[in-house]
């Protein structure tokens, strides 16, 4: 295992939930049939698969139910075998380290959201992608880790973390100089039904409100990741929801990275009904945001069947998004005022970054394995 203060500050959150089961948040063993029955309850036509899926260690093996792979198989879905395979990996590392590995279950929840249908989220470790930071589910490092596809998007060629920082550092741009000075995104148009973010930042680019090139053709048209780092202004934006794993990349690019979060503030019958902080996921425990390029989108919702928003609804998004326009114009000024400072930063991310290896995130899922241990040891 690793235990200098890189690997300490990596876990720390992880660590911190688990202590939470023990005082604050009780776990609730019921959990998961609860959400099950909410989780069909819920009028979405096109789930077929219940996504919380069991990882069962016994004995230093991993097992997973070879029925509900396939199932995931049959929709394209190839999330949970790669989730499986870290496991795999990380207890084949454990042997090679002499490493004693307890008993447990490890439950995943095998889509890009969270469990938010269910008010018990904080009492189950459901290991997740991504998460609003105030709430107590533990994260698990995304699938791009174990399989990250260079060629072209969702190719069979994929490729670890390490293989594909290698590539990068290979193959990128690093130089400040040689770098186009322009705002750059490229991915598919995943915001269009509720704030349209991806899609009114392209047209700000296309009237010249923001010097950039916003390319939302990623299904049609994929280019190498490090094809990003010959720009200098590199977007994260969230899509479906309020993360993207795109951000881990975009660090390796020696680029300003401009890291667009989503606050998400949930009416019923225009009433606010919940608050979703900002999302985290696995890298932002390891880089610390600079508040210079980092902004909060607060979006604003209804929680019901209904997609049409009310005016009051309408009139928030049109705030936020000239909010947003405001932020974005701003960040070239920033940058030329004080460059020697953000060169800095750009070099101490990217070191960062850099730093996370494949064995740090099975010492990671190793140490998941301890703490969940506790509470599931059969």
């Amino acid at each position: 295992m690793f235990n200098d203060k890189y690997q300490e500050k990596l876990e720390k959150d992880l660590v911190n939930i688990y202590k939470n089961y023990k005082s604050k948040y009780k776990i609730d063993y019921n959990y998961p049939e609860k959400l099950k029955k909410k989780y069909f309850d819920r009028d979405i036509i096109h789930k077929k698969v219940f996504p919380l899926v069991k990882i069962i260690i016994k004995d230093g093996e991993a097992i997973v139910n070879k029925k509900i792979i396939e199932q995931f198989k049959e929709s394209q879905d190839f999330r949970i075998v790669y989730k499986y395979r870290m496991v795999k990996k990380t207890l084949e590392w454990c042997k090679r380290n002499n490493l004693t590995v307890p008993n447990t279950t490890l439950h995943f929840w095998i889509t890009d959201a969270y469990p938010f249908y269910h008010e018990n989220y904080n009492h189950f470790p459901l290991f997740v992608d991504s998460r609003p930071q105030n709430l107590n589910i533990p994260i698990f490092p995304d699938v791009t880790f174990e399989c990250f596809t260079v060629d072209k998007k969702y190719s069979d060629r994929c490729l670890q973390w390490d293989t594909t920082k290698r590539i990068i550092k290979r193959n990128a741009n690093h130089d400040i100089k040689d770098k186009q000075k322009k705002f750059y995104f490229k991915g598919t148009d995943t915001t269009r039904r509720h704030n349209n973010m991806r899609f009114n930042i392209k047209n700000w680019s296309l009237t010249n409100e923001i010097n950039g090139t916003i390319l939302l053709d990623a299904w049609k048209n994929y280019e190498p990741i490090y094809k990003t780092s010959e720009y200098f202004y590199l977007l994260n934006l969230p899509g479906h929801y309020g993360w993207s794993n795109r951000l881990k990349y975009l660090y390796l690019m020696k680029s300003i990275v401009i890291n667009i979060n989503m606050k998400t503030i949930m009416y019923k019958d225009d009433i606010i009904e919940s608050i979703d902080e900002k999302f985290i996921s696995f890298i932002d425990y390891i880089i610390k945001p600079n508040n210079d390029f980092e902004y909060t989108y607060t979006y604003h919702m209804k929680n019901d069947n209904n997609f049409f928003m009310s005016s009051t609804i309408n009139d928030y998004i049109i705030e936020e998004n000239n909010k947003l326009l405001q932020f974005l114009k701003s960040i070239p000024s920033k940058y030329n005022s004080n460059k020697e400072q953000y060169n800095k930063m750009i070099e101490r991310n990217y070191k960062k970054v850099f730093k996370l290896t494949d064995e740090r995130m099975y010492s990671y899922i190793y140490r998941s394995i301890l703490l969940n241990s506790e509470f599931f040891n059969k």
